[in-house]
């Protein structure tokens, strides 16, 4: 399955090898592997347990989860061998995700597909190849297999196919926990009603970029907002509209920021934005701009509201993330107890 660290594509000698076509719906599997967020992940104990497990089970000097990316194969888990991937053109895996069950290749050297593959002309010498798909939770997108192989011609028994394919449905299962534990982390950091991030995940980014400060003196700024007269929209129009009020100020939001700047729903009608590694100047002319395209969708909608906002500006590190939130939140109270519908500015230096 593998081949040496050193070799490359271009050093191969010509591919004559079949090389196994591509699965119908490839697009959409290659989509359903990335949203696992495998890829060049690190070693997990799970995994390679389960290599190991199946290495013994069959006899096999080497074992591999692999994950049939693109244009290579890449090996989550890996026993036997040094390489962390191949290319796809030379991978037996990519012909084994074209099966439903187990694939098997008795001897390479005796079968038109892989006698003359570089994997088993040269090293690692492959005779034997056995892989049982692993597929998406849904069972449509196989994802790569796991597989075991040896360097001389071989059977396996019944109950070694068995055991293979009981093992396989365990890595299957531990995909598909991994892939739910990562949505609902990401979940537990959003806003349901809004889909901004929360005040836990604000948090989080506030200390990443605290810590960024510290370490490369890259300022940030963090705006605080209120929404003026939420309660009278509630009271008037009823709470789906100040719902939708709510959900129109983070769509709005997230249509004038940056991708790396981060909108959140810190409760109630309270709004914050992080600005990553940015300038006061910036900062001023991102939540100006923001606040504007806001102004204009509440008169669009007919709703009275307008936004108080606070904006301090950290061109040196202040103690603590919580002491800057609290700066913030103080100048746009500052700003609602003088009139609403203005912004106040402070720099931390």
């Amino acid at each position: 399955m593998a081949m040496p660290k050193s070799a490359r594509v271009t050093d191969a000698p010509a591919l004559r090898t079949a090389i196994a076509p591509l699965p119908a719906n490839e697009n959409d599997r290659l989509q359903a592997l990335l949203s696992y967020q495998l890829l060049d992940s690190g070693a997990e104990r799970n995994f390679d347990d389960i290599t190991l497990l199946a290495s013994h089970i069959c006899g096999t000097p080497i074992a591999l989860i692999s994950l049939v990316d693109k244009e290579r194969q890449w090996f989550k888990s890996r026993i036997g061998l040094d390489a962390v991937e191949t290319p796809r053109d030379y991978s037996f895996c990519a012909h084994a995700i074209l099966q439903p069950d187990l694939f098997i290749v008795r001897d390479a050297m005796e079968d038109a597909r892989f006698a003359d593959n570089p994997l088993v002309t040269g090293d690692p010498g492959i005779r034997f190849y056995a892989g049982m798909p692993l597929f998406s939770s849904d069972g449509r997108h196989p994802l790569g297999t796991l597989c075991v192989i040896d360097r001389v011609p071989r059977e396996l028994s019944d109950q070694q196919r068995e055991l293979i394919e009981a093992l396989a449905r365990q890595a299957q299962a531990m995909f598909d926990l991994r892939l739910r534990l990562r949505q609902e982390e990401r979940l537990s950091r959003i806003d349901s009603l809004t889909g901004a991030a929360n005040r836990r995940s604000l948090y989080e980014s506030l200390e990443i970029e605290l810590s960024r400060m510290r370490r490369h003196g890259r300022p940030f700024s963090l705006a605080y907002f209120d929404l003026d007269n939420m309660k009278q929209v509630n009271d008037e129009l009823g709470h789906d509209i100040g719902d939708a009020v709510l959900r129109a100020v983070a769509v709005t939001f997230r249509k004038n920021l940056r991708r790396t700047d981060t909108i959140a729903r810190m409760g109630g009608d309270e709004f914050a934005v992080l600005f990553a590694e940015s300038t006061a100047e910036g900062a001023r002319a991102a939540i100006q701009k923001s606040r504007s395209a806001l102004l204009e969708a509440m008169d669009q909608n007919q709703w009275r509201i307008t936004v108080s906002i606070g904006v301090v500006n950290c061109c040196a590190p202040p103690e603590s993330v919580e002491e800057i939130v609290k700066k913030a939140d103080e100048l746009m109270y500052q700003v609602k107890k003088s009139g609403k519908n203005g912004i106040a500015y402070s720099t931390v230096s």
